[in-house]
């Protein structure tokens, strides 16, 4: 556009009529255990249309439900392919599932959507139960993304409940910029909260949960030094950069097959 002289630039982005997203493309299972892929639909035509259905090719250690999206883990093995249909549409994601005989290995994978989407799977994932300042049992999930020995990414999902056995649900508070960079954010947190971090080329990115999140264990089994659990979670994480403006969130979404120990020390 030119207005006297002057010439200014601007972006149009035009996005399609129908689209179809996984909103966690890499999922991470224990065997026997079960997961509904999660998708999102956005129809701008306005006309009804036909529910998405999934497919898989055969394998020995997962099926998916072409109705539901409902994955059934039936044996361990590396990532494979699944396909979400929509019309003429589709959406690749993998299944991978994880068998655990001690405290060591496990698996994750991680969403970060905003502005732009990136899909993460985590080098590192451990869970544990361990006592905060005051007495009282938590559970600690972190997730770190390592490259070339440095941690480029972590997530860490605290509960002021402990996991102790089975399925369970654990909510997800807000917390604060202040009282997530605190040094007694772990050993005395305010609220069960969340927080990712970003440090790609030196430059950290802070996000700290909104109220509304949750952290849920689908399986819990027995292994050698302790237990390992399976499950998921989600947050609306708040960049720290940008804390007032609402384009500032980030929808955060994983799946983990993790060890969970035991602490038994009080956290200092």
């Amino acid at each position: 556009m030119t207005a006297s002289g002057v010439t200014g630039q601007a972006l149009v982005v035009v996005t399609d009529t129908l689209d179809l997203a996984l909103l966690l493309p890499q999922i991470v299972l224990m065997p026997q255990d079960t997961f509904v892929v999660p998708v999102s639909i956005r129809n701008k035509s306005g006309a009804a249309i036909a529910p998405p259905w999934f497919s898989a090719s055969v394998n020995g250690y997962f099926t998916v439900d072409s109705a539901t999206g409902r994955v059934v883990s039936t044996g361990t093995g590396a990532p494979a392919p699944y396909l979400a249909h929509l019309g003429a549409l589709t959406a690749n994601g993998t299944v991978q599932v994880v068998s655990m005989a001690d405290t060591t290995g496990g698996g994750a994978a991680y969403t970060v959507n905003g502005s732009v989407s990136a899909e993460r799977s985590a080098s590192t994932v451990r869970a544990q139960n361990y006592t905060r300042a005051g007495g009282t049992p938590t559970f600690l999930l972190t997730l770190k993304v390592v490259v070339n020995g440095v941690t480029t990414e972590l997530v860490n999902v605290l509960s002021q409940t402990a996991v102790n056995g089975g399925p369970d649900s654990l909510s997800i508070d807000s917390v604060s910029v202040t009282e997530a960079e605190s040094n007694s954010f772990l050993c005395s947190p305010p609220r069960s909260a969340a927080a990712w971090t970003s440090a790609v080329a030196g430059n950290p990115i802070l996000a700290v949960s909104r109220q509304g999140g949750y952290v849920k264990i689908r399986q819990e089994t027995t292994v050698t030094g302790g237990h390992a659990i399976a499950g998921s979670f989600y947050f609306n994480g708040q960049r720290a950069d940008d804390y007032t403006d609402p384009s500032g969130v980030l929808a955060i979404r994983g799946d983990f097959v993790a060890p969970l120990i035991t602490v038994t020390n009080t956290c200092k």
